[in-house]
């Protein structure tokens, strides 16, 4: 045997995730939020399983990008650190430029969120490598609408039956972050511990830093910002509009 040991590829680390999946399984899936945004990711999909069926849910981009940051803004990894939609968004120049990002941050990229919600762009990439048939796109307004003939869709597209499901409660609601800079400080001090191997516990910070998120209503934005974004999004819309067959004329029109 020889005394070098293989090193495992990308592929070895991501077939990994599949290693305890039955061999009674009809289907298998996984799921990233980012997979649209990346500019690779639907070719290498493709190269790697030509068969593969891809699901895309879209929304209002401008729903989308004031989300965006209000789940970048709690991370744990100091993903945002401008509490203001407004002015994160008015940063986007100077963060392109390597400017105003936050310490330690892992990948500016997400904070375009102007590129990173234009999603009519980013399925028109999909349908580059996809056939239209094996690309099911579905729209978050029609997800609140009516979650169950999502649901049902959804099994039908993956020619599967359905198991009929009635329960569907909402996951992920908005929170908000309270002490945001001492939120910061508590992840920063918990990362030095992980790093010194530490291993007693920071009851009291943890208990913070839990008491930092509650959930609420997200903050509406001003009718100013808002057309201002409105109009940002809307040639972009227009174009997934198109590819979709969908009228989304109420996303730029303000009816």
């Amino acid at each position: 045997m020889s005394r070098f040991k293989c090193r495992k590829t990308k592929i070895d680390y991501y077939l990994d995730a599949f290693k305890n999946v039955p061999d009674s399984a009809k289907i298998v899936g996984e799921k990233s939020t980012w997979y649209l945004y990346s500019e690779v990711a639907a070719e290498n999909i493709n190269t790697f399983e030509p068969d593969a069926k891809c699901i895309a849910m879209v929304r209002n981009p401008v729903d989308l990008a004031h989300s965006l940051h209000s789940q970048l803004l709690k991370s744990k990894n100091s993903k945002e650190d401008i509490c203001d939609f407004e002015t994160a968004w008015n940063a986007q120049g100077e963060r392109m430029k390597g400017e105003r990002l936050p310490p330690n941050c892992p990948e500016p990229k997400m904070l375009q969120y102007g590129k990173v919600c234009k999603l009519g762009a980013q399925i028109e990439r999909v349908l580059e490598h996809f056939p239209r048939e094996r690309v099911f796109i579905i729209f978050y307004d029609d997800l609140k609408k009516d979650p169950k003939k999502v649901y049902e869709n959804t099994f039908r597209f993956l020619n599967l039956p359905c198991d009929n499901r009635l329960h569907f409660p909402v996951i992920n609601k908005n929170k908000n972050v309270s002490f945001p800079l001492l939120r910061r400080y508590a992840f920063r001090l918990a990362r030095l511990k992980e790093r010194l191997g530490i291993k007693v516990g920071f009851g009291i910070l943890t208990s913070f830093v839990n008491a930092t998120i509650q959930e609420k209503e997200r903050q509406q934005l001003s009718d100013d910002f808002r057309s201002e974004l409105t109009e940002y999004f809307t040639e972009d819309v227009k174009k997934l509009s198109k590819l979709t067959g969908r009228n989304l004329s109420n996303w730029y029109s303000g009816n």
